[in-house]
């Protein structure tokens, strides 16, 4: 009875894998093309400028801002920060400082999926004294601003912050050209609870992650081959022909005809001319010299081309899976023979 059970129950399963087999094969999708993404790198700026209205001393880091734009061999200072001690990336007390001119060209349809940037700060700190900076970009020169980032609170050592991330477009969709030198800036802006309080700025650099437009392939119909060359042994080729070839006319040579002139004493003259009479040509050699030899188109990438001849490996394979499951549906059902009697 188990015995039974089981083949009824394994029956059915058989008949779904014999009936969908051909579908998983034939119907598989194809590999999709996938966007590489790629990276720009940590890149240096090569101009800075203050902001120099409704931005708190409106003078920026005033001491070597230049510096900022080398990482190493020397640092920006802004002293005596600001004119307002509140903490608010929008108070107009606070100084800031404009960087551009990045470099930061990437090829012309490609897709930014992150931006990051990248300060090396830190202040002169005292007990209980709180400061940060926040970081703001811009697509078209400084007009228009993204939703500002805040470093984490700085220390009296310099240390690192990156802001943003590769999958971070800090609230829009850019294009290539917003990156461009003409349209970039990167905008600091320096907290502080004091206005005492000098901020030092190592390095402010910035890195965008962008892919390209995924290719999409294209199938290649099928080749056709013409049979007039078939491949033989050694890489002769051998051209076939109509099974019943046009007879030659052999060539009789020129026939004579003869030309009457009237002289101008009254006389006849005759002048032998020959036309010659065209050779015809044998099919044989017409078929072989228009015919195109058979080509082949390469595929797509990506892309399976059907084979020229033989048999489909899909189809190999499908037939395979019918037998292995006719074989699997033998083996359930036969019975174990009778014990024979003594």
């Amino acid at each position: 009875m188990h015995r039974r059970s089981l083949s009824v129950l394994l029956f059915p399963i058989l008949i779904l894998l014999i009936g969908h087999s051909p579908t998983l094969i034939f119907q598989s999708p194809g590999r999709a093309p996938v966007a590489v993404a790629a990276t720009s790198g940590f890149q240096s700026c090569s101009a800075t400028t203050p902001a120099s209205v409704n931005s708190g001393d409106n003078d920026g880091f005033q001491v070597n801002p230049i510096d900022a734009c080398t990482d190493g061999g020397g640092y920006a200072q802004d002293i005596d920060s600001g004119t307002s001690t509140k903490m608010a990336c929008g108070d107009l007390g606070k100084d800031r400082q404009l960087f551009y001119d990045y470099g930061l060209a990437i090829p012309s349809g490609s897709v930014v999926e992150g931006i990051e940037v990248r300060v090396d700060a830190w202040f002169d700190g005292s007990l209980g004294a709180v400061a940060l900076m926040c970081i703001e970009l811009s697509w078209d020169s400084g007009t228009t601003w993204t939703v500002a980032k805040m470093t984490p609170p700085l220390t009296t050592a310099e240390t690192t912050h990156v802001l943003g991330s590769p999958h971070d477009s800090w609230g829009r969709v850019w294009a290539d050209a917003d990156l461009l030198d003409v349209n970039f800036r990167v905008r600091v802006t320096n907290l502080a609870t004091n206005i005492d309080h000098d901020f030092s700025l190592d390095w402010v650099a910035v890195q965008v992650t962008h892919t390209g437009a995924a290719p999409t392939p294209t199938a290649t119909p099928a080749p056709t081959s013409t049979p007039i060359a078939t491949p033989t042994q050694g890489g002769l080729q051998t051209p076939s022909f109509d099974a019943t070839p046009t007879a030659l006319t052999p060539s009789l040579g020129a026939i004579p005809i003869a030309t009457v002139i009237s002289s101008s004493t009254g006389a006849l003259t005759t002048t032998a001319a020959s036309t010659p009479t065209p050779t015809p040509v044998s099919n044989f050699a017409q078929i072989a010299s228009s015919s195109p030899k058979p080509t082949r188109t390469p595929a797509v990438k990506g892309v399976v081309a059907p084979p020229a001849n033989g048999i489909d490996p899909a189809f190999g394979t499908a037939l395979m899976v019918l037998l292995l499951c006719a074989a699997a549906v033998v083996a359930v059902f036969q019975r174990p023979g009778a014990p024979k009697a003594n």
